[in-house]
């Protein structure tokens, strides 16, 4: 923050050097992975980025939740430097490196590097046009970098409720927050380059999981780009359908596809909104452990699948303190893994064991933070339903590529017998839909029952199509499980639970449709052929009209490009972003501060530099575990120290809570009108026995308890 603004040219400097960093932390990982024999090197490279940036966050942060020691930047840079030196011992020992030359493991590893570094360069790029760090949810997800960027102690006490411990599935957060302690790159920058790291290690995956399909470099790359830059149907229907103007209201139309405001992001918008939230850190984390899943079950060899299961086992841990949903997606996985491979789930059960326990001892270190947050309420639907036409909007190009992937192979495929299991399929998961709903009491229509019979449809095509690759065929049976049971299934509320799920299939569906149609040589599959270039250049189309809805000046902002989301904060703030200024380098240690309840971008010095703040955000913290009742009193507490006359009594709601600073700016005084105009400044300069006026800037002052 002290650094703000930061020039341009810095600005490219911090983004080399954020991805340089990745080549040491990648080493460690790709010296053991560079051992399991069954996963060539560019996998091995792809993976290695991802477990790399994930596992040396758990590497620091698991023997300091267990109480071992506290965090320091110190000692976070050595720990980098000395994973990263094993690491490069462990590669040069590896067999498969000395056998070859410095040639031939440089190409190997080329085009998973390139394509790293072209999806990370392209989200920055369009993140430096469009840099603001307000908006959505972006004020939570700058707060918890900035928090962990200058927390040195786990398990975390809670942002906006300090001195109460958070539990969140925050570990992302904090893996993101070492990349800045390692680095030393200012937040206001390097939350679009931990965007940009989310959206290439997402290509990583995608890269690693076509490849195991079998599909070979090149192509994997490109279909990995794909799933990353493709939009959905609602944007281009309402441009070339409905006749929408290309403009914001376009961008928020393609996210809200489902009735009432429920969520519908997809990882394209997701990644341009810039929401470093949990879902889009986790997910690339999720499908690694789905990679590592599909592998085992393909494994032919004793030693490699025992190497493979102990990755499973270490990716499978760190999902629930990542992203708890992904454990569904996985779970969901695993049961199509288990429904079409039953006999090869006996073979395996030492090794899924082994990565059992590998899982909960790689957990264990961080269940106080994930156990007793806000308890999981499951339960069955009853309100409104995902009809059709909007499965279609959201899933449409997924479920078109599976489609036309699916005509050529009917004939080979469609025999008698399995069209008639197909049919009877396809008419359980209907009868199934119709009878919950009716044994439920919920209305319903055909649009909203046609939903369900989606799901029965990818069914039929799973088991109508033999000769497509088993791994597609288990992401499209997981892909039509998921879909069927998020229709009935709420957890927590409908909102959240049709954002999280859906959000995991766009993902699912655009692998499984592009491992679907990879493999084609029959002359009805080269008539399909042209559909299905149609299809995703449609995608892809979307995708362009996406980001012009967030950049309708491009080439005024292409003239203006910039990284540091800290400049349109002072432009818009000035009083208050010269007192951040101030204090940043001012102010030593972690204090806890105090500011107007419900206001202010919801604790302006928290979300800026990471203090803890007494109490904020009310439905996000109690959604944490901080009791409600708790969060109430300090709610009353912060109100009363703003608007009392008694200047005791507010110092005692200092002194008694623990509270190092308080704000009292424009903010202060419009939430407060009490209290308003220059009398704000005026009644706590004139307690000169109790607090001490620190700084001032304008319109806002940064006070403290004058005596301890």
């Amino acid at each position: 923050m002290a650094e703000s603004p930061v020039s341009f040219a810095l600005q490219l400097t911090y983004v080399f050097f954020w991805v340089a960093l990745f080549v040491p932390s990648s080493l460690l990982f790709f010296g053991l992975l560079s051992r399991v024999q069954e996963i060539p090197k560019d996998v091995s490279w792809a993976l290695a980025k991802v477990i790399g940036f994930f596992g040396f966050a758990w590497i620091i942060a698991a023997p300091a939740s267990a109480g071992l020691y506290e965090l320091h930047d110190g000692w976070i840079r050595i720990t980098f430097v000395a994973l990263a030196l094993a690491g490069g011992f462990l590669m040069w020992r590896s067999p498969l490196f000395r056998g070859a030359s410095i040639g031939e493991n440089i190409r190997a590893i080329l085009i998973p590097e390139l394509l790293f570094l072209f999806i990370f360069l392209a989200f920055t790029f369009i993140w430096s046009l469009h840099c603001v760090l307000g908006g959505g949810e972006k004020v939570m997800n700058f707060t918890f970098l900035n928090f962990f960027i200058h927390n040195d102690q786990l398990p975390p006490q809670d942002p906006w409720a300090a001195g109460m411990r958070m539990q969140y599935y925050y570990f992302g957060s904090f893996a993101h927050a070492l990349w800045h302690r390692v680095s030393g790159i200012p937040s206001a920058v390097g939350y679009g380059l931990a965007v940009s790291t989310d959206a290439a290690g997402l290509a990583m995956v995608c890269y690693a999981i076509l490849r195991l399909a079998g599909l070979r470099k090149l192509r994997a790359s490109v279909f990995a780009a794909i799933c990353l830059f493709a939009g959905n149907v609602q944007t281009i229907w309402s441009v070339v359908v409905e006749g929408d103007r290309i403009h914001s209201d376009l961008f928020w139309k393609s996210s809200r596809v489902f009735d009432q405001g429920h969520f519908s992001e997809f990882p394209l918008w997701s990644f341009v909104f810039a929401d470093l939230h949990a879902h889009n850190i986790g997910l690339f984390l999720g499908l690694a452990c789905t990679f590592f899943l599909l592998a085992l079950f393909r494994s032919s060899d004793k030693r490699s699948s025992w190497g493979i299961a102990t990755f499973l086992g270490f990716t499978a841990g760190m999902a629930p303190i990542s992203n708890t949903w992904d454990v569904f997606m996985v779970m969901t996985i695993f049961v199509a893994v288990v429904l079409s491979e039953p006999r090869r789930v006996l073979t395996l059960i030492p090794q899924l064991g082994w990565a059992g326990v590998v899982a909960l001892g790689t957990c264990a270190p961080f269940f106080p933070s994930i156990i007793g947050s806000k308890p999981i309420q499951v339960g069955i639907l009853k309100g409104e339903w995902v009809t059709i036409g909007q499965v279609f909007l959201f899933l449409g190009f997924q479920l078109a590529l599976v489609l036309l992937g699916a005509v050529p192979r009917l004939r080979e495929g469609a025999s008698v017998r399995r069209s008639v299991s197909a049919a009877c399929i396809f008419c359980a998961t209907l009868a199934l839909a119709y009878g919950i709903h009716y044994w439920i009491g919920n209305p319903f229509s055909a649009a909203q029952l046609a939903a369900q019979g989606v799901a029965g449809l990818l069914l039929v095509v799973v088991v109508i199509n033999p000769s497509v690759p088993l791994l597609a065929r288990q992401l499209l049976l997981a892909s039509a499980l998921l879909m069927f049971t998020i229709e009935f299934v709420v957890v927590f509320d409908r909102t959240i639970t049709l954002f999280k799920i859906y959000f995991q299939l766009s993902a699912l569906l655009w692998l499984a449709g592009l491992i679907w149609i990879a493999r084609q040589d029959t002359i009805v599959a080269k008539v399909t052929r042209f559909a299905q270039a149609s299809t995703i250049c449609l995608a892809l189309t979307s995708g362009v009209l996406l980001l012009k809805t967030t950049l309708p000046d491009f080439m005024r902002r292409l003239r203006e490009p910039n990284l540091d989301g800290m400049i349109a904060i002072l432009n818009s703030e000035r009083d208050m972003g010269r007192l951040l200024q101030w204090i940043s380098p001012n102010i030593p240690g972690f204090p806890r501060i105090l500011d107007a309840w419900g206001a202010g971008g919801l604790g302006r010095v928290t979300m800026n530099l990471g203090f803890p703040n007494f109490a904020h955000w009310e439905a996000h913290t109690v959604k944490r575990g901080v009791p409600h009742e708790e969060l109430i009193r300090r709610r009353d507490l912060i109100n009363e120290f703003y608007t009392t006359s008694d200047a005791k009594r507010a110092f005692e709601i200092l002194r008694d809570n623990g509270i190092d600073y308080f704000v009292v700016s424009n903010t202060e005084r419009q939430t407060y009108p009490e209290s308003s105009g220059s009398t704000a400044f005026q009644k706590f300069d004139s307690y000169s026995e109790f607090f001490t006026l620190l700084h001032r800037e304008g319109g806002a002052a940064l006070y403290a308890p004058n005596v301890r």
